[in-house]
């Protein structure tokens, strides 16, 4: 069943790919970029108990119940120059695990490679004067099967992603399609900017169920 899942949305950006579509949870992430592209990536994820009961369908029982732990960070940061893991830890409240996850970062080309990994969905670029951070949140495709989203809009109810930015400068945060079209943004979703901390928040539903896709282009 994960498996499958994971293939069926398959959104770019290959963080949210495995934090977003194996399990059910929720994520909240600061990104502190300072004006030499530096700066720091504070990450907390809640991973609900309903997903051990996913993780044993189909024979996926070898596959573990929280997707990223600290070892997977510590991998990560080996893999990835200008990377570096400042603090790691989890606890349950007893519907979640809870991860917080602080990781620093020298350059922006290792926040999109940690955010990225697979190179297909994240960019960083700086072009007259502007920089541009933009992320492939994912969405459903448009042959979307009616009982699996029904599934997961069912299982992820009540859960979020947030992304907060702070900027070294005034910025924005634009939402497009995954064809990169300017889109409107859909009832749930909420933007914020512009300004110094521009942030996107919209609850794992919306982003499960939208065949427009998401992409979130951050812009200063």
């Amino acid at each position: 069943m994960i498996k499958r899942v994971a293939r069926f949305f398959a959104p770019a950006a290959a963080l949210f790919v495995f934090l977003l579509m194996v399990s059910c949870i929720g994520i909240e992430t600061g990104i502190n970029i300072r004006s030499n592209g530096s700066g720091t990536i504070d990450l907390e994820y809640r991973l609900s108990h309903a997903a051990e009961s996913l993780g044993k369908l189909d024979g996926n029982e070898g596959w573990p119940i929280v997707p990223v732990g600290k070892t997977d960070f510590q991998r990560s940061v080996q893999r990835i120059e200008g990377l570096r893991l400042k603090s790691f830890s989890s606890r349950d409240d007893g519907k979640n695990m809870i991860n917080k996850v602080r990781l620093e970062f020298s350059r922006p080309e290792a926040l999109v490679r940690f955010l990225d990994p697979l190179g297909e969905g994240a960019s960083y670029t700086e072009q007259d004067g502007k920089k541009r951070l933009t992320l492939n949140l994912g969405g459903a495709p448009e042959n979307a099967d009616p009982q699996l989203l029904e599934l997961f809009k069912t299982v992820t109810e009540g859960y979020e992603i947030i992304l907060k930015f702070s900027l070294p400068k005034d910025g924005q945060a634009l939402l497009r399609d995954r064809q990169g079209n300017s889109r409107t943004v859909p009832a749930g979703v909420e933007i914020s900017g512009p300004g110094k901390k521009p942030s996107f928040k919209a609850p794992l539903s919306v982003i499960l169920s939208d065949t427009q896709g998401f992409s979130l282009e951050i812009v200063w």
